[in-house]
């Protein structure tokens, strides 16, 4: 910090653009050293999904090739252990990272408002969009049938309700 806080001599255009230089320097420094360095998401990949998940499947999947490469070998019992236990291994941490994800998502949408999102999740009760398919023509008839016909026939009452107004 002495380097950023000692005074700058900016007599000319030389010096000013060495200042920039060590200023640009000195802050990307500080942001390597002190921000942590993160991938993004993939489009698909969920939000609890991490670098240590990541390498977890990877090992399960080189351990399921070799035992199925050492199927009629005499190491084969050797190697479905090992395959067994690391598979039960990432199991139990897909399940620990969900667990936290939810944790997370609850906390931070209940902080607030403790009947908002979660509790209509998990009571049923998220009102979904829906789409209109029939149209009460009048109290004992409803247009159905294909979108098409459905549309025509809605156009054609529509039309009809206003010639007649």
């Amino acid at each position: 910090m002495k380097e950023v806080s000692k005074k700058l001599n900016m007599e000319s255009s030389p010096d000013v653009h060495h200042a920039v230089e060590h200023l640009t320097e000195t802050l990307t420094s500080a942001m390597n050293s002190h921000v942590p360095q993160t991938r993004k998401r993939a489009p698909g990949q969920p939000k609890w999904w991490n670098e240590d998940l990541h390498k977890m499947r990877c090992e399960v999947q080189k351990l399921r090739r070799r035992t199925w490469k050492a199927k009629a070998d005499h190491s084969y019992a050797r190697w479905r252990n090992m395959y067994k236990t690391a598979s039960r291994k990432y199991a139990s941490a897909v399940r620990i990272a969900k667990s936290r994800s939810w944790k997370g998502f609850i906390e931070s949408h209940t902080a607030f408002y403790a009947w908002g999102m979660p509790y209509k999740i998990l009571s049923g009760k998220m009102k979904t969009k829906s789409v209109l398919s029939t149209l009460q023509v009048n109290p004992h008839e409803f247009t159905t049938g294909t979108l098409l016909y459905f549309l025509s026939r809605s156009l054609r009452l529509l039309s009809a309700t206003q010639l007649s107004e």
